[in-house]
């Protein structure tokens, strides 16, 4: 939530004006529109895993490129897809609002609006962050109210300045 809003911003002068990844990044959207088994579970993450990667790519910034890839390989994302099949009534409503998402990312990702995409990309993960780990992973909100607290501490800059 903090990484990739950044990498997004870097990103958008430099992948709006490459169509074929657009095109491609559509493409991922289109595939995953009907992928709600639990059979399709591992290639609808993987998709989504390289839809978030493929954008963050193209900031072009290799430091915050390697902590965004440390980030994502600790997210645990297998428990939100267990959660949903554990949530079966939840797997649909769920599923079409990640793709709205992404699709609203792509629009203002298309437009040159980095200012748009950055605001998409944070509610997208503000929703996967507290709604979906509360709901599906049964992660108790206090806790992850306390974690997006420490996340605006560190976007406001009064951890690193505490640390000094």
């Amino acid at each position: 939530m903090f990484v990739e809003p950044i990498l997004v911003r870097l990103a958008v002068p430099h992948l709006s004006k490459n169509v074929e990844k657009i095109r491609l990044l559509s493409d991922w959207i289109d595939q995953s529109k009907d992928m709600v088994t639990l059979n399709q579970m591992a290639a609808r993450r993987l998709i989504n895993l390289n839809f978030h990667s493929e954008i963050v790519q193209e900031s072009r910034n290799s430091t915050l490129l390697w902590l965004h890839n440390i980030t994502l390989n600790k997210f645990p994302d297998w428990i939100l897809a267990e959660g949903l099949f554990k949530n079966e009534d939840q797997v649909r409503s769920h599923f079409d609002a990640e793709i709205a998402e992404h699709r609203s990312i792509l629009e203002a990702i298309e437009q040159g609006d980095a200012d748009l995409a950055v605001r998409w990309v944070e509610d997208h993960l503000r929703r996967t962050f507290t709604t979906d780990l509360s709901t599906l992973a049964g992660i108790p909100p206090e806790l992850l109210k306390e974690k997006e607290s420490d996340l605006q501490a560190l976007k406001n800059g009064r951890v690193l300045s505490d640390l000094a």
